[in-house]
């Protein structure tokens, strides 16, 4: 009889443990897919005071830098945006605790002091869609924890000393802007071909030399700056862009001529090659830039408009060339 007992309790015990272990898996799939997590005003407040706290910002409140929006059916109040003043001058690091604030749209931490690398928690903001972390000094690579931000339509990360981008970037493919001006980024993965909704990126005051045959697939894009970088040729991939508004490639090292494929650019109106080492004659299909109404070719190696160029509205007698 007692024996009989204890196999029943053995039994139950292993039911209630199997339960709870399939219970405890399951919540953590729901992690990992990206459910909602509970919020409330309350506990948003406290999460952020800790934040506030860590950076010793005493003269800020949550209410001077969040917005509390209501969610879903049951009227909770939730954090929905953070927007930091430029001159709270903060330093330290991102907490990691703001991967806590689940339901954030909006988290704009720009032009503070805010240092180290950016914490992969910020992945778990899956409602994101507009995040600034420029004028910094965050270091690193950008975590491939971003990726999770399927939402995001603005990564602005200019300013910084960012190293790379990772493949997981492909993931954002919502995005429509994309700055990465002034970091120490080499190149960009394939993966940036299934950004096709980007309309502008700035790699401006990078260190890259080339780019990779995916941009051809960035068929929205229309501002496109790549200043200050180490090109010595034209990526013939550009030439493909054929919404382009916008075009800087100044201060790079391109050398030889421009090629006549730049007249597939029509609709071009800001091309900056100033700073470079071009020489020759400017092609004729520049006749098909119609729309052209900034053109810089400052201080390159004798690059200059033939007279077949001189009914064109942007023609200036001070780039003709000699006869």
């Amino acid at each position: 009889m007692i024996y009989r007992y204890r196999t029943i309790t053995l039994v139950l015990l292993l039911v209630i443990m199997t339960a709870c272990g399939q219970s405890g898996q399951e919540h953590n799939a729901r992690i990992e897919l990206g459910d909602d997590p509970d919020c409330s005003a309350d506990g948003d407040r406290a999460i952020l005071e800790t934040i506030l706290a860590q950076w010793g910002a005493p003269d800020l409140g949550v209410d001077d830098i969040a917005t509390f929006s209501v969610v879903g059916t049951d009227g909770n109040r939730c954090i929905t945006e953070i927007v930091l003043p430029q001159s709270a001058q903060l330093t330290g690091s991102i907490p990691t605790e703001l991967g806590q604030l689940g339901q954030l749209q909006v988290l704009d931490l720009r032009f503070n002091g805010l240092g180290g690398p950016i914490p992969l928690e910020l992945g778990h903001l899956t409602k994101l869609r507009y995040l600034d972390l420029s004028g910094n000094r965050l270091i690193g690579p950008i975590p491939p924890e971003l990726g999770h931000l399927t939402q995001l339509e603005e990564l602005q990360l200019a300013f910084n000393e960012l190293t790379s981008l990772p493949p997981e970037v492909g993931q954002l493919t919502q995005l429509t802007v994309l700055d990465l001006e002034g970091n120490s980024v080499t190149d960009l993965p394939p993966e940036v071909a299934q950004l096709t909704q980007l309309e502008m990126l700035d790699l401006s005051w990078n260190a890259f030399t080339d780019l990779p045959p995916e941009v051809a697939h960035l068929t929205q894009l229309k501002e496109f700056s790549l200043q200050g970088n180490e090109l010595a040729n034209f990526p013939p991939q550009l030439w493909q862009l054929s919404q382009l508004v916008v075009l800087n490639v100044s201060e790079n090292a391109l050398s030889g001529s421009l090629p006549p494929e730049v007249g597939q650019l029509t609709q071009l109106e800001v091309l900056d090659l100033g700073y470079n080492d071009l020489e020759g004659e400017l092609p004729t299909t520049m006749s098909d830039l119609v729309n052209l109404r900034s053109f810089d070719i400052v201080n390159n190696n004798g690059l200059c408009a033939p007279s077949t160029l001189a009914d064109v509205s942007w023609f200036d007698e001070s780039i003709a060339c000699e006869e």
